[in-house]
């Protein structure tokens, strides 16, 4: 399901996803596969087929069952500031996923500041609601974040050890300016 914004009148709707892409870890598989079998012999769910396992499809029959379904309404309201922060992520873990060309990574698309804060604290608290490649985006963000506060700190001790150099310098000037006028 694709969260829609309530402030601007986007309704929630109905988004196929790949059936692994449900998956906290590799190993919910199988339950995973068996759920959305379930939902779709009940005709709540349509699947596809893709080029590989990974690749299956499950999509919701209609956006009617989005607003229809009580128990899914309710699930949903409870949750909704994770899930919407949870899209968010999933957002930003794809366009840096996809960043990844002969140099690798672009890191600039690792999260930082607030997102990262609101990461980490998501991270402790919903684990396991987490997907493995999600965890993963959100460790490789704050192992980036602590190497370039390193790489700062290194850079502020190697400005202040130049200044107390310079100072050192300029009062060892000073003082034999003032021997010379003696």
């Amino acid at each position: 399901m694709h969260l829609g914004d309530e402030r601007d009148g986007i309704p929630d709707s109905r988004r196929r996803r790949t059936v692994a892409s449900l998956c906290a870890s590799d190993d919910e598989l199988p339950a995973v596969v068996r759920m959305v079998q379930y939902l779709a012999d009940r005709r709540l769910v349509v699947t596809g087929r893709g080029d590989g396992a990974d690749d299956d499809t499950v999509e919701l029959i209609h956006d009617a069952l989005i607003r229809e379904w009580p128990s899914l309404g309710m699930w949903v309201r409870e949750d909704r500031g994770f899930l919407v922060w949870l899209q968010n992520l999933e957002r930003q873990r794809e366009r840096w996923w996809r960043s990844n060309g002969v140099d690798g990574f672009d890191d600039g698309r690792l999260l930082r500041g607030r997102d990262l804060a609101a990461a980490r604290e998501r991270l402790q608290s919903h684990a396991l609601s987490l997907t493995d490649a999600q965890r993963d985006y959100i460790e490789r963000s704050a192992r980036a974040w602590q190497a370039e506060q390193d790489r700062l700190r290194l850079a502020l001790e190697e400005a202040q050890r130049q200044r107390a150099v310079a100072e050192a310098q300029l009062a060892a000037s000073r003082i034999r300016e003032q021997a010379q006028r003696v």
